[in-house]
């Protein structure tokens, strides 16, 4: 925190200094979480001889900062710090949870320059390190890509029906060193590259996208084993040429029949390699419809199908590969937690079929609103997969089910704090023949896993 405070008042030195010859808007927003969460049988498991229920409690808490420098109408920067997440108590050197708290915790989360060309104001172009998301329809999030990452995006608004978006982004490069780098030169680089036109209609909202990847055969030498969300769950060695994997899809959103609106998102991706075992090509479908016409609740039922693995290993991976994800039905069980620690990204949405009913924003005393969302997966992966590298408890064959209930409350102190406290429990079926193999006696001593966690969150 020393650190950080340093840090502000240089830039406010500077900035200072600056502004005697140009005039610069600063404005900071952000938000500061702090809560509890217990887990029980977070690996699914109950106690046997020889092994412990897996649970644990902790309390942790997390800042973010975001300033905006804006010296004209035309061009701003953009910078965001993450403090934490600070997990109490923890005395590892670069976390600072312990006894004086005095390490190396504050990490550049953003940091980009936005500006339009002002002789044609509709042209956008962002540089740097930024959010990005691949279009989707909104309800569920992005199945393929969601995260920080740096590159460059160039937006333009062509009139109020049609705009475009290209992007470039250098994800990882595993050559640290970059010693060498001109003999090595895009061989140890993943790159993404984005095409996106978002089409907007009376009722009607298209967002269709293309987006083609570049990854070199000797990115940090990867193999299937370990790099398993882009690859195939199969096959063994390194690989041996250049891939190049591509996604295609749209999100769409209706609202013509308002009070009702449907969502809904499509998307199919595929990479090759010169060995079959390691290609990987499929799709994700869902669909959600929502009701707003309710003053005190809103209620909506949603459905998906992801393409799953097959019976045979030597034809590669028949699952949708995924870059960074937030594809999210359920709280606990997918990446789409609300505070600190309370999310699992366990059950994996590739691979998997589902229906789920959110009923949202219940409110019968002011200030005070419920959230409660019903999931039920099941496997689209075959059953004999299971011993071919799919991992126990996360994804699902077709004999596997499992039954998820959020319920989620929010009680606004005042308008910019809230308490919040949220419980999950999610019911597992994992067939017991298909992964005794591989799970032993943990798939016979299954059980319900659960989560609460309470804690506030402030928000300026």
């Amino acid at each position: 925190m020393k650190k950080l405070l340093v840090l502000f008042a240089l830039a406010a030195f500077v900035l200072g200094a600056a502004g005697m010859a140009h005039a610069v808007d600063v404005k900071a927003t952000g938000e500061f979480k702090a809560n509890y969460t217990y887990w029980g049988n977070q690996d699914w498991t109950k106690s046997y001889s020889g092994n412990n229920q897996q649970k644990h409690n902790s309390m942790q808490h997390r800042a973010r900062v975001y300033f905006n420098f804006r010296a004209n109408e035309n061009v701003n920067m953009n910078v965001a710090f993450e403090i934490g997440s600070t997990l109490w108590g923890d005395a590892r050197s670069d976390r600072g949870g312990d006894i004086s708290a005095d390490a190396i915790s504050v990490k550049v989360k953003r940091a980009y320059l936005e500006f339009k060309w002002p002789t044609y104001q509709s042209l956008i172009t962002t540089v740097g390190t930024m959010g990005a998301v691949l279009p989707n329809s909104g309800y569920f999030g992005s199945a393929i890509l969601d995260d920080d990452m740096s590159g460059i995006t160039v937006a333009n608004k062509w009139n109020d029906m049609v705009s475009t978006v290209l992007g470039y982004w250098r994800l990882k490069d595993s050559n640290t060193s970059f010693a060498g780098a001109r003999v090595a030169e895009g061989n140890t680089a993943f790159d993404a590259t984005l095409l996106a036109v978002p089409l907007t209609f009376d009722g009607f909202k298209l967002k269709p996208f293309v987006t083609v990847a570049f990854l070199g055969k000797n990115f940090g030498g990867i193999t299937p084993s370990n790099f398993s969300s882009l690859t195939s769950y199969s096959g063994t060695g390194e690989f041996k040429n250049q891939a190049t994997p591509w996604w295609v899809g749209s999100g769409f959103e209706v609202n013509v029949l308002d009070p009702f609106v449907i969502y809904a998102d499509f998307n199919y991706g595929s990479m090759d390699q010169k060995a079959k075992n390691q290609d990987r090509s499929g799709w994700l479908a869902d669909l959600a419809v929502q009701y707003n016409g309710l003053s005190w609740f809103v209620p909506s039922l949603s459905a998906w199908y992801a393409s799953g693995v097959d019976s045979r290993d030597s034809n590669g991976d028949e699952r949708m590969p995924v870059i960074s994800g937030s594809w999210t039905q359920s709280n606990m069980l997918n990446l789409g937690g609300r505070i600190l620690n309370d999310d699992t990204g366990k059950i994996a949405y590739v691979g998997s079929w589902g229906i789920g009913a959110k009923l949202e924003k219940i409110s019968f005393i002011e200030d005070l609103r419920h959230d409660l969302v019903f999931s039920f997966y099941k496997g689209t992966n075959h059953k004999d997969a299971a011993a071919n590298g799919l991992t126990y408890g996360t994804d699902l064959t077709t004999k596997d089910t499992v039954f998820a209930i959020d319920f989620n409350n929010t009680y606004k102190i005042m308008e910019e704090l809230s308490f919040i406290a949220d419980l999950g429990i999610a019911w597992p079926n994992f067939h017991k023949n298909t992964w005794r193999p591989v799970a032993g006696n943990a798939v016979d001593n299954q059980t319900q896993m659960w989560r609460t966690s309470v804690g506030f969150v402030y928000k300026f």
